[in-house]
């Protein structure tokens, strides 16, 4: 069995998140020692059960909030920042707010790893809705950023803050962005955090799963465990210090055949229906993405299909977490 983090200290800030629970338990399989910063706010996908059974030290604390990250820090190597709040309409409706966590509390962070530990590595983890929309392109890791909604805005300010540190401040600072991620973990209930997600808790329910028509627009689509092995490469890797990766699925797929493919595995029917007022306006369209030099640059590639992954999502969830089809 692979210990690449053996003996390595790591700090996961929103470690009971989707992305962060499920690092945290790749983290802890390959040998690291974990430790989790988490405020537990509300309408970011944070659930704690997501670290039980895990054996990780959790904190309580706001990346905000300087002392507390100082402490966080302290005598760790290895820094993932997953910290976010993630709802793209929601983030029109509470700029402040998105501003404040997204942006300012990864200078916060950035910050606090200058002063107090400045030799560990942090990656950033970015999304790839920071592009906006692309059009026929096919775009890649240096296509121009036009976010059409606050939250993606505020991560690429977020992003290109921690590059500037790692260049001014020669930090060990890495920033990745994710696609659609899904699998076991995420939040299945909240229709503002993730499509997939949604679709998926609808599917346990046997629910229809209701598509804006005619949900031709291609997503990259990602399963967890592919997005967490290269967020954990880019964490090993030197050679991605001060550099963007993107990790991509090389697959593009339809929204409405996501949606179909969910049904088939998990549940529920998908329905066509017409765009609510105001959403179609943050739809970046296509989403279509080129990784080639990032999948060089980890000497690797995500390999989990999206049928395959789904299947194993409907399972987990069905073993460990029964009362999301409810």
């Amino acid at each position: 069995m692979s210990r690449r983090l053996a003996a390595r200290r790591i700090l996961i800030t929103g470690g009971e998140g989707f992305i962060g629970s499920n690092l945290a338990a790749a983290c802890l399989a390959e040998g690291g020692a974990v430790r989790s910063l988490d405020i537990g706010l509300a309408g970011t996908g944070h659930d704690p059960r997501n670290l039980d059974g895990l054996a990780v030290e959790r904190r309580v604390g706001d990346i905000r909030d300087s002392a507390a990250v100082e402490a966080a820090l302290d005598g760790v190597d290895l820094v993932f920042h997953c910290a976010a709040t993630t709802a793209h309409a929601r983030s029109l409706k509470a700029p402040l707010e998105n501003l404040s966590i997204n942006a300012s509390g990864t200078t916060t962070m950035l910050e606090a790893l200058r002063r107090v530990n400045p030799t560990a590595t942090m990656v950033h983890v970015g999304t790839t809705t920071q592009l906006g929309p692309t059009g026929d392109a096919v775009a890649d890791e240096g296509h121009p950023q036009q976010p059409v909604e606050l939250y993606s805005a505020h991560k690429m300010l977020a992003e290109r803050t921690a590059l500037i540190y790692a260049h001014c401040h020669g930090l060990e600072v890495s920033a990745t962005r994710l696609p659609n991620v899904y699998g076991p973990r995420m939040a299945v209930h909240d229709p503002g955090l993730s499509f997939l997600g949604w679709f998926i808790g609808r599917a346990l329910r046997g629910e229809r799963l209701t598509v804006f028509r005619p949900g031709t627009q291609q997503r990259n689509i990602v399963h967890v465990a592919d997005a967490v092995e290269g967020l954990v490469r880019v964490g090993l890797r030197r050679s991605t210090r001060g550099e963007v990766t993107v990790v991509g699925h090389p697959e593009h797929v339809a929204v409405v055949d996501a949606a179909r493919a969910i049904a088939a595995r998990i549940g529920g029917e998908v329905t066509l229906v017409d765009w609510p007022a105001g959403r179609a306006a943050i739809d970046v369209g296509h989403a279509r993405l080129d990784c080639r030099r990032s999948w060089s640059a980890l000497g690797w590639r995500p390999t989990i299909g999206l049928c395959d992954g789904l299947a194993r999502t409907g399972a987990w969830f069905r073993e460990h977490r029964p009362q999301e089809g409810s």
